[in-house]
Order: C-alpha cells, then structure tokens, then sequence
C-alpha cells in the first residue's frame, strides 16, 4: 500500500471521528456531515496533505450518492404507507 492510500484511510478516519457527535445524537451520516462544520476541522487537520482537494471531492460525492438514496428509500416508504392506506380502505369497502 502507497503512502497516498494510508494518508486517505486517514482522512477518512477523521471523517467519522469529526462527525460522530452529530451521528451519536441520532443523525444519518449525511444529516451529520451536511450538518456539521465537520470540512472545516478535516482541513484543519488534512489540509495540507496535496491529496486533499481530491480526498473532500470524493467524500462529498459520496455523500451525494448516500443523499440521493436516502431521499429514495424515504420516498419509497411514503409510496408504500400511501398504497398500504389505500389498499385497507378498499379492502374495508369490500
């Protein structure tokens, strides 16, 4: 493994490390770093590493993607708890 790989292991250590009070309190681990002031205590203690920039882009990209999804599922349950109503008051009608 590269000196780069562990630095990035590293980051994203902290990563959880600096948010894990928001996601202790409840919070999913995109509430919690969208939340949080978490950027600015991981470029207080990576950011002088010259993989940084790339290291917060893919971090926030996954967030996105864990977003994205979350907001997914929560409209799929809301679809779901919909047609469950629905399919109980018809099958009360019956």
């Amino acid at each position: 493994m590269q000196r780069k790989d562990w630095d990035r292991k590293e980051f994203i250590k902290g990563l959880a490390v600096f948010s894990s009070n928001e996601r202790s309190q409840g919070m999913s681990p995109v509430e919690a770093v969208k939340s949080s002031h978490t950027f600015d205590w991981m470029f207080v203690a990576y950011g002088d590493n010259p993989n940084y920039a790339e290291w917060v882009k893919e971090a926030i990209a996954r967030i996105k993607t864990l977003s994205s999804k979350q907001q997914a599922k929560e409209s799929e349950e809301i679809h779901e708890d919909f047609d469950r109503d629905v399919e109980e008051l018809v099958n009360e009608d019956e």
